[in-house]
């Protein structure tokens, strides 16, 4: 492997020494063994490519077509029924009779539309029809078969039939009604008559189709591609068996027909052949036809269209190459130029190492360039380094300027509690600043998740809940995907004291406080909503601006908003939205970390 490498790598440092004439005789050459090799390939694809679209749309058409004639020949047979179903003499028939003795006179009404029913449809074989009392009355083109069961009701096919109310169900051999076997298959349309006054059942009727007439139509239409045609059902068994049973077909594709139509390619025996098959929507079954693909080449010319293919292709090609040629001299300087305008743009990239396989000016002149983006790079990132340090300083400083304050109002809160002997508020407001430090300080650490945020925002309400009496109600709706999320810690602790201080506490009456958080795309939302007095425009400018002072309120407003712009290097991560008497809502918006990207 490694002499191989070092063969082309001397190949490659052989081109690069070449004059220009070389070079272009050895373009030339390349292009032309790539343009016929892909000329070859592009005509082996197509050819393939036409085939199996002219497989593809044959085949299903044909399907479609074959489908259309079953439909028709099951929608006679149904329509065959539906004559016996209402005719009133067959009604007033089946309302005579009263026991198990079949009476002459009603045998001959039945036998004549029986016999009517199996001359007049070409594709009935037989017909059955059950009284209630199980009685047979039956014509047909073959031996007849009887009952399998002592009373119809008894058979298990008998529930499903029932259940249709008088609609009609196609079975594979009667679906067990009737006795006997056959040679060949035949599919069966079974159905209650009901009385059509009361619609009590009369009787069941079974009418039979040989599969031989559905054969019939598969063979006229398979004649042209020398194809089989069949139809299977969901468990792999014939319904309507090939012409010829050669081979096996039913267990080898019943696993790739699940779809509700489509077609495969698929190798069975010697031969190739496409697999087309469509759902029929009598009962589960699938139609399938099995196409030899040999038979579909014929008559597929497509040698003209991959000849002018191969010639556009070539042209385009050369026309190609001579181009290359004009830019083999003027890309290096174009390179060069294209680097330089990324530099003015303050983009300081070096040029490609492997232009340095050249020994000429220009690649002098691209190490010398490389040599000075290095160094422009280089005193970059030490000036940013020293501006993070200054602006981190500037953070903690910021940060510091919180704590102090608070501390100093709940110790004196707790002090006031214990003297009036409420040891009971001065033990919870001990253990909410304890577990409120615990998370502030957080080992040194600049970021925290929001579950630990939130948590630390509970126990500074649980505060200033004792030290307001109860001024407000406090709800949280934060979504469970953010709390593994890292935030900068302490950043809405501000922005509730603002809210419980300045909104909350000069309103008259109780007021409420609500916490929201989610993420939306790339960043983390938090939303701070209080119904309290609200503010003006004029004052929303102040509090983000910096003509908000220490000694102002707001201040922590726009702490917050500072400590966010620095932390995250962002210069618009707060929104105010308020009105005197309306309420207030401050939105933050910073980018969604999963790991403490931020520290150091």
């Amino acid at each position: 492997m490694q002499n191989k490498t070092g063969l082309h790598q001397k190949l490659v440092d052989k081109y690069f020494k070449l004059d220009i004439r070389a070079k272009i005789n050895t373009i030339y050459l390349v292009i032309f063994v790539l343009s016929l090799s892909f000329s070859y390939f592009l005509y082996n694809t197509l050819t393939v490519k036409v085939v199996e679209n002219e497989i593809s749309s044959n085949s299903m058409q044909t399907l479609h077509a074959i489908d259309k004639n079953v439909e028709f020949i099951l929608e006679d047979v149904e329509h065959f029924s539906n004559l016996i179903f209402f005719d009133r003499t067959v009604q007033e028939a089946l309302r005579s009779i009263s026991s198990d003795n079949v009476d002459v006179d009603v045998q001959l009404v039945f036998n004549k539309y029986l016999s009517s029913m199996i001359t007049s449809g070409n594709y009935i074989s037989s017909v059955y029809l059950f009284d209630n009392y199980s009685n047979r009355y039956a014509m047909g083109k073959t031996l007849l078969k009887a009952l399998s069961a002592k009373r119809i009701e008894d058979l298990p096919i008998y529930k499903k039939i029932a259940a249709l109310e008088g609609g009609g169900m196609w079975f594979v051999n009667s679906g067990g009604i009737l006795l006997g076997g056959t040679p060949e298959n035949y599919i069966s349309l079974a159905r209650i008559v009901n009385d059509i006054n009361t619609m009590d059942k009369l009787a069941t009727l079974v009418v039979n189709v040989n599969e031989s007439t559905i054969q019939t139509e598969f063979e006229d239409v398979g004649k042209k591609y020398n194809s089989q045609f069949f139809i299977i059902d969901s468990n792999g068994k014939y319904v309507v068996r090939p012409g010829s049973e050669d081979n096996p077909f039913e267990e080898e594709l019943t696993p790739l027909l699940k779809q509700e139509q489509g077609y495969i390619i698929k190798k069975l025996g010697d031969n190739k052949v496409i697999v087309s098959f469509i759902s029929s929507k009598y009962a589960d079954w699938k139609i399938v036809g099995i196409i030899p693909i040999h038979e579909l080449y014929k008559g597929i010319n497509v040698m003209s269209y991959v000849i002018i293919a191969i010639v556009l292709i070539n042209f385009i090609l050369f026309s190609i190459s001579a181009l290359y040629i004009s830019r083999l001299i003027t890309q290096p300087l174009i390179r060069m130029q294209h680097y330089m305008k990324k530099a003015e743009q303050g983009n300081f990239i070096t040029m490609p190492a492997e232009a340095e396989r050249r020994e000429d000016e220009i690649v002098q002149l691209k190490r010398v360039y490389n040599r000075m983006v290095v160094e422009i790079e280089k005193l970059i990132i030490k000036v940013k380094e020293e501006e993070r340090i200054i602006r981190k300083n500037e953070l903690n400083l910021i940060q510091a300027q919180i704590s102090p304050h608070f501390l100093y109002n709940t110790l004196d809160a707790i002090s006031a509690l214990s003297l009036i002997g409420d040891s009971k508020n001065a033990y919870t407001l001990t253990q909410s600043l304890g577990s409120f430090y615990r998370t502030s300080l957080s080992s040194g650490k600049e970021t925290i998740t929001v579950a630990e945020e939130i948590s630390c925002i509970k126990s500074y309400l649980a505060i200033l809940d004792i030290r307001y009496n109860g001024k407000y109600q406090v709800t949280y709706d934060i979504a469970d995907e953010i709390l593994g999320y890292k935030i900068l810690k302490l950043v809405l602790q501000p922005i509730v004291e603002n809210a419980v201080h300045h909104g909350l506490r000069s309103k008259k009456g109780r007021g409420s406080l609500q916490i929201h958080g989610s993420k939306q795309g790339e960043l983390l939302v938090f939303k701070v909503q209080d119904d309290g007095v609200g503010m003006t425009a004029e004052r929303i400018k102040e509090v983000l601006s910096s003509r908000t002072t220490a000694n102002k309120s707001g201040f922590g407003l726009y702490s917050a908003k500072q400590r966010l712009s620095i932390f995250y290097n962002i210069s618009d991560p707060m929104e105010i939205r308020s009105g005197t008497g309306e309420g207030t809502v401050v939105t933050i918006r910073i980018p969604a970390v999963e790991e403490e990207n931020h520290e150091g």
